[in-house]
């Protein structure tokens, strides 16, 4: 990006909630802002994502999207330290990575949709795919890369190590059909959350490109604020909804309700 960013830093930080890494070693004595342009702009997703499963699947290796923006901080965060000798050996060797770029949040849906979402809910946004099943196999622990500024090197060297292992391969679950019938609906009341998401991104998107370009609309903050709050909610609460259908006898199943949220300033 252009060097705009640099005289942004400060403002933005404090709209995304956003704080600065500090480390002793010679590596991590570049900044996140080295990895300004670390993702990439993908012309044809669709074709992009099947010759990556193929190839994926040749070279018996996971399958990694990573999707973020180069204006992210907590993306270039992580680009950082996928960058890291240790864990960007172990990338290399189990791992066929793409770095994509979403864009002022108005890209890499088909990338999402892959994984069985309507929209990502971050940047970054860490997908890792099993190339033979095709199936998503982090998708319980993924939105920790929410806030990957936080997240130790050795945390991130840990993460990706644990995905190597076949453990990790999705296993099937036996249900009664209670319990089938309440993942259902689950998975309809999660896709109808991550619709108002992505129907957010479109008016934030242009907000926030405006921002990044020492435009700053208004309004921004409050639709921010208020979307964050939806998207980082939700997988949670999804998360331990599910558990609790998984958890439950039929008889008590009927008893699980969904949360209410809040209306989007768009709504």
């Amino acid at each position: 990006m252009k060097s705009a960013h640099t005289n942004l830093i400060q403002p933005l930080f404090v709209f995304l909630a956003i704080c600065c890494l500090t480390t002793s070693t010679v590596w991590s004595a570049q900044t996140d802002l080295d990895y300004d342009g670390a993702f990439k702009q993908i012309n044809n997703p669709v074709e992009f994502i099947a010759s990556e499963f193929k190839l994926a699947k040749s070279e018996n290796k996971k399958l990694l999207f990573v999707l973020g923006g180069n204006w992210c901080h907590d993306s270039r965060s992580l680009a950082k330290k996928l960058d890291d000798p240790l864990l960007s050996k172990t990338i290399r060797e189990n791992y066929r990575l793409s770095m994509i770029d979403v864009g002022y949040l108005d890209k890499g849906f088909e990338f999402a949709e892959k994984a069985e979402m309507k929209t990502f809910y971050a940047t970054p946004t860490v997908l890792i795919f099993d190339p033979v099943t095709e199936k998503h196999i982090n998708s319980s622990d993924m939105h920790i890369w929410a806030n990957a500024y936080k997240i130790e090197q050795l945390q991130a060297n840990d993460y990706f190590e644990s995905y190597i292992n076949p453990e990790n391969s999705i296993k099937p679950i036996i249900l009664t059909a209670a319990q089938k019938q309440h993942l259902a609906k689950l998975d309809d009341f999660k896709k109808l959350q991550e619709g108002r998401i992505k129907s957010s991104y479109s008016i934030i998107g242009p907000m926030l490109e405006r921002y990044d370009a020492d435009d700053i609309d208004s309004n921004f903050e409050n639709y921010w604020v208020a979307t964050a709050k939806l998207r980082m909610a939700l997988p949670g609460d999804i998360k331990a909804i599910k558990e609790r259908i998984l958890a439950s006898s039929d008889k008590d199943i009927a008893g699980i309700t969904f949360p209410e949220y809040e209306a989007l300033p768009s709504e």
